[in-house]
């Protein structure tokens, strides 16, 4: 038990480090979409941007993420409950 709470201590200060190192813009989106767990609505309302203005923001928060903790360009970041995010399957089609 002891070596699972360093392990994700770990996890917790390397996120927080990345997270830090976002554009206050993007780091604000990326937040409240994945940490308070609000839809892209929500966010839209709250920060009063256009939903397109929010998407793009968590794109780009997201890519940056990855590849500040070096994930692999294919690997979504957890599942998000908005229906406003359309899964790779619904975009293509």
């Amino acid at each position: 038990a002891r070596r699972a709470l360093s392990v994700v201590e770990s996890y917790d200060e390397m996120l927080t480090t990345a997270l830090s190192a976002l554009p206050a813009k993007q780091r604000a989106v990326v937040v409240l979409a994945y940490v308070e767990d609000l839809s892209i609505s929500q966010v839209a309302a709250l920060l009063d941007l256009p939903v397109g203005t929010v998407k793009s923001r968590l794109s780009r928060g997201t890519a940056r993420l990855r590849k500040l903790l070096q994930l692999p360009p294919d690997r979504d970041p957890p599942a998000h409950s908005s229906a406003d995010i359309p899964t790779r399957t619904e975009a293509s089609t």
